[in-house]
């Protein structure tokens, strides 16, 4: 089953309307109603769009029940490519820059809006809602994720990380994946053990790979880890 959702975001301060849509897809079988079900909010990173990492749906769903995956474009042009989308502006050749940490931060309500979304136009319970992304949607999924005030389902981030501090909304408990590639050049594996330091100092117990040979992308490896995750 793929339907279609909308969401109109709107920034608080500037009060100015980005339309962000994407499909909403599910083709696990049915479960019973007595189980939990899942929304996956999975974005994609730098200079691509939601249509980038959907393609991830089908080695999914098959092992996952009553799980759906929505993949959303980010709001605004990549500056690099006009053909892409991107979450936050990378104005700063330093991707470890104070600039850049406070850029992903200030983008925090867009991901705040898509969980409200799927809450109230959906009807999923945010503790069932699990957020995560690729690159820079990993980055948000970071930075949204933990300062979204409601308790949600799980956190992940592959080839991403906390570019800022922990802002310490959701419970110790909550279920939290890094993974990274090994030999990723374009997002250092220093990101990685930076972010799996934070969240451990903050009292959070993240389960992190760092994926031997990899470098910046998703791999059957990286799947593997995934799909155990959700799981």
């Amino acid at each position: 089953m793929q339907t279609k959702c909308e969401f109109q975001l709107r920034h608080p301060v500037s009060a100015e309307a980005y339309p962000l849509s994407a499909s909403l897809v599910s083709e696990t079988a049915a479960s019973p109603v007595t189980e939990k079900r899942k929304l996956v909010i999975m974005m994609h990173g730098w200079g691509a769009d939601g249509a980038d990492l959907s393609a991830l749906a089908p080695q999914l769903t098959p092992h996952l029940e009553q799980c759906a995956f929505f993949f959303p474009d980010a709001p605004f042009p990549c500056s690099a490519n006009p053909f892409g989308r991107e979450w936050f502006a990378l104005n700063s050749p330093d991707i470890q820059s104070e600039e850049i940490a406070k850029n992903c931060s200030a983008s925090r309500w867009i991901l705040h809006q898509m969980i409200q979304g799927c809450v109230t136009d959906l009807g999923y319970a945010a503790e069932e809602i699990w957020v995560g992304g690729f690159s820079q949607g990993g980055m948000m999924a970071c930075d949204g994720g933990l300062s979204y005030p409601d308790q949600l389902g799980g956190i992940f981030c592959l080839s991403g990380g906390l570019l800022g501090e922990v802002e310490k909304n959701q419970s110790v408990h909550t279920p939290i994946l890094l993974c990274h590639g090994e030999a990723d050049m374009v997002v250092s594996p220093l990101i990685f053990q930076q972010t799996e330091a934070k969240l451990t100092q903050a009292g959070f117990n993240p389960t992190s790979h760092l994926v031997s040979g990899l470098g910046h992308g998703i791999d059957h490896m990286i799947l593997t880890h995934l799909l155990s995750f959700l799981r």
